[in-house]
């Protein structure tokens, strides 16, 4: 009798032990971000990108986040000249993020910045928004800067976008501050 029922149990003991190590495994293996990252998984010949989900990761792969949340960028008191030389000082910050509408540029974004950081996306956008503001600037008149706003920020903003999807990045808001003469 003892032995029909260890006959039982001992298989039903092996099953209950192995069903809980597949799902012990199958917990290690898959791996979730929330709605503000992208899960990178390498290994393989091409990185796989899941924005704000999961995936199963097997041990051979490896797997990475990457920050999507929305990043400003200031620059203040930058002093420029205009197209007819007079300097205008501008005050402005842009809102930036990762372009997570497009795959291509997302891999962009993350191949150019992930070990950069935050720190590296500011610096670069700084220095390219800054150039795209000098330009705009040279090719008006102080005048045309200070009472026109707008248009400014129009037109920086036009002229700044292929150089965003270039780094897969979106900007999202530019907004003009403070235009002023050295005078005030």
């Amino acid at each position: 009798m003892l032995s029909t029922v260890l006959r039982v149990i001992i298989p039903i003991v092996i099953v209950v032990v192995i069903l809980i190590a597949l799902l012990l495994l199958a917990k290690f293996m898959y791996r979730v971000v929330p709605i503000d990252k992208a899960l990178i998984i390498t290994g393989s010949k091409e990185p796989k990108v899941i924005v704000s989900g999961g995936a199963f990761v097997i041990p051979i792969r490896k797997a990475d986040t990457f920050d999507l949340c929305m990043i400003t960028v200031t620059a203040s008191k930058d002093e420029i000249l205009t197209a007819t030389a007079v300097p205008i000082v501008a005050d402005w910050t842009a809102q930036i993020r990762p372009d997570v509408k497009d795959e291509e540029k997302l891999k962009t974004a993350i191949r150019s910045f992930k070990e950069r950081g935050k720190n590296g996306i500011v610096e670069d956008v700084k220095l390219t928004l800054m150039g795209t503001v000098r330009d705009v600037v040279a090719s008006m008149t102080p005048e045309e800067v200070l009472a026109n706003k707008e248009a400014f920020k129009t037109e920086v903003e036009k002229n700044v976008v292929d150089e965003m999807d270039k780094m897969g990045l979106e900007l999202v808001s530019l907004n003009i501050q403070d235009v002023s003469d050295n005078n005030g």
